[in-house]
Parts: C-alpha cells; structure tokens; sequence
C-alpha cells in the first residue's frame, strides 16, 4: 500500500497510543499451567473484569490499531519469536502430507487428525523452549547487557516454569483432539497464546503488526489444511447464518487493514471486484478469508454465505470494522459454550484489572485534561471526543449482554427461529 503511505504516520501514533493492554506481566508472575475456570454461566461477569479481558480483548483491539494500511507483504518478519513460529507453522503444515488418511465411514472427523494432534503436542514444549530463548535474547540485547549466558542460566528454573504454561495456551489452538473439530475458541486461545508472548515480554508491542498479520497468516494456512483435509467438523457453526464455519478474526483484521485505504474504498470493492480480489489475495486477511470461503463451498457467495455477504452492504470500513467488533462481542466474548473453555495462567490471570487511565494521543493533550479516561474493553470510562477510532475499537458493553445474533447482522435480514445458533 505504499501509495496510501501519506496517512501511515497517523495510523502509527494511533496504534502508539493505544492502550498497551497485553503488556509485560510484573517480574514477580507465577508462570502455571492453564486452567479453565467459567464453570457456568454466572461466572462471566469474573471474566469480563479480569485481567485475561483486560490483555486479550486489548491485544485483539490494539492490532486493529497496528495493521491499519498494511498489507501482509508490507511487513518484515525481523523479531526471532515471530520467526521461528512462521517457520514452525510451516513445518507443521507440511505434517499433514505425511500422515495419511484413515479410511473410515464418516467423511468428517478423519481419526487421522489424532495423529497430527499428538506430534503437534509433542513437539510444541521444544518449540515454546525454542521461543524463550530467542524472546530472552532480544531482550538482553535491548537491554545492553552482553552476559548472555549468565542471563539465560539464571532464567532457567523459570523459563521452564514460563513455557509449561504458554504451551498450555498453544497446544490448544489447533482444534480439540475428542471431537476432532475446530472454531472460533480455539483461534481466541490462540490469540491469547499471542498475548502471553507479549505479557511474558518475548515480544514488544512494537511486533503488533507482524503477531497480527505474518504470524496469523501463517497459522491460518496451517489450521485451513487442518480443516480441509481431515474434515474437522466446525465447533458451533451457524451454517449460512455465520460468517465462517471456523475462524472470525481475519474478518476484523482484514477490514482494519483497509480502514483508511483511498484505492479500496468500500467493503462492496473486495466482494464485486474480481481484479481487486485477485490483486489482495495474499495480502489481506479478509481477502483470503473470503477466497477460502468460496473454495470449499459451491454456489454464489451471496446464496451460501448471506450473513458474510451482508458486509458488502456496509458503506465504509469503519462502519464495518465496529460492526465486527460488535459481532464479536456478541457472537464469541459473550457465549458461554465458547468462553467456558477460556485457560488462565499467570500471564492472563482471572484476577480481577485494576483501573486504567490511557494517556491521550500525541496531538489531543487538551482533550486529555478534560477526558483522561479511555473507553475500556468494558465500555466504563469516557471515550475522547476528537479521538473517534479509540471508541471504534473498545468492544461496548452492550455487546456483552446478550446482544441477540439477529441484532449483529449488517443489513436487515432476520435469522430464522429454526436457525438461531443453540450454543
């Protein structure tokens, strides 16, 4: 996107501003394994106030600030961590190629999957080790301190401590090894595997961009070969009343990375115009999120997918973008079914957040005197007049409260009773 670069500078102090909702944990953080602790419904409202909502509700809004105006090909992949997990993505996939089908009646559930599910498994604890490493380097190197073997030593002892639990986050983000299926929580454990990179301080926030396109993609590709060649049933799918059978957050990110574009101007642009679709192909989450779409299923989009189709309606990127954040909201933060399986760690506690006060952007220190308090995850506080995008990416409160499926659709077609979603 190098002709839109005039506004990049904006974008950048924007996402700078941010709130740094996944950043490091304290020194003194006891790593653990994680756990599941929404046991019912009731429970919730402990979820909404902890410090897991705090850093993945903030992580997911604060790289919609980063990949504004970027394409997937825009980023260098520099950090180490972020390296080393494309490469591993990549060898995973590969995976799949050498493990072969099992004839079986059901065409869903390949029983092979198991098989890919336990190397994944016993290769991840290395490959968390791998991440500590590269993650303990850079930061010695930040640092200035050149003893870095002394520092790697002392950290021993807690680094195994370190990825015992950030494997716990990861070995579930591929899908679930009983029911051989896959969806929308296991890409919010991912997610959140991501943001205890950042609470653990492996990555910096200045690595938004390349966690939220270059290491999503390439996990992307990774659980779509999943999904296709061993038929993982879709956990929770809505069929035609859903946006995908498996994954939502290309959708969001996708349509943030266009937020601000001056060629693709319009949602309508992506889903009507072929040569531009063509042009975005591996470029743009949404993009892809759509081509997936229509490749493992047949028809018109329009006529499989209306619910997906319904965001060609929508007249701006960022109408749709808060309209996603909405959705998401509603149809995965707010489902009991989905967040019941929800790990805290150390890293991402259940503890309840304290409050947060969010410095203005550069530019709005005025307003800052008069409104010092950012909007939050939870939508408390008072959002910055002259700063509309912070409000834009704070998922509001009313999307956590039972905000009914039909009311998150873009246009005005309703769900039917006989589909409405029973988990």
């Amino acid at each position: 996107m190098s002709e839109e670069r005039e506004s990049a500078s904006s974008s950048a102090a924007l996402a700078d501003a941010a709130p740094a909702a996944a950043s490091q944990a304290p020194e003194t953080t006891s790593y653990r394994a994680p756990t599941k602790l929404i046991h019912s419904p009731t429970l919730l409202p402990n979820l909404y106030r902890s410090l897991w909502f705090r850093r993945v509700g903030g992580f997911i809004r604060d790289v919609s600030f980063a990949v504004q105006q970027t394409a997937i090909d825009d980023v260098t992949v520099s950090h180490p961590v972020c390296a080393r997990l494309i490469e591993w993505f990549n060898e995973a996939k590969g995976w799949v190629a050498e493990i072969p089908l099992v004839k079986q009646a059901s065409r869903f559930g390949n029983l092979a999957y198991r098989t890919w599910h336990e190397r994944m498994v016993t290769h991840s604890l290395q490959l968390m080790h791998d991440l500590i490493r590269r993650g303990t380097h850079t930061q010695t190197q930040r640092s200035g301190d050149a003893d870095v073997e002394d520092t790697s030593s002392q950290l021993d002892e807690r680094a195994q401590l370190l990825a015992t639990e950030l494997q716990g986050y990861f070995k579930e983000a591929f899908g679930n090894y009983t029911r051989i299926d896959y969806g929308t929580g296991h890409e919010l454990t991912f997610v959140s595997f991501l943001t205890a990179l950042l609470s653990a301080g492996l990555v910096t926030n200045s690595e938004l961009k390349c966690l939220g396109l270059s290491v999503m993609n390439a996990y992307l590709q990774l659980v779509r070969e999943l999904q296709t060649v061993y038929m993982l049933e879709p956990a929770g799918s809505k069929g035609a009343w859903g946006l995908d059978d498996y994954q939502f957050l290309p959708f969001l990110w996708g349509c943030a990375q266009f937020l601000g574009s001056t060629t693709v101007t319009a949602p309508s642009v992506v889903f009507n115009d072929r040569e531009v679709r063509q042009a975005w192909t591996g470029r743009n989450l949404l993009v892809d999120a759509i081509n997936f779409v229509e490749k493992v299923k047949t028809g018109p989009l329009e006529v499989h997918s209306p619910y997906l189709y319904s965001l060609s309606k929508v007249p701006t990127w960022e109408r749709a973008t808060k309209g996603l954040f909405k959705m998401y909201g509603g149809e995965v933060l707010s489902k009991f079914p989905v967040m019941q399986h929800v790990l805290f760690g150390g890293l991402l506690p259940i503890d309840e957040a304290p409050a947060e006060v969010v410095s203005s952007p550069p530019g709005t220190e005025s307003d800052a005197k008069s409104d010092s308090t950012q909007q939050t995850m939870l939508g408390s506080g008072t959002p910055e007049p002259n700063h509309q995008l912070i409000s834009l990416f704070a998922i509001p409160i009313e999307a956590l409260q039972g905000t009914s499926p039909e009311g998150m659709m873009f246009t005005s077609t309703k769900m039917p009773e006989s589909r409405m979603p029973g988990r």
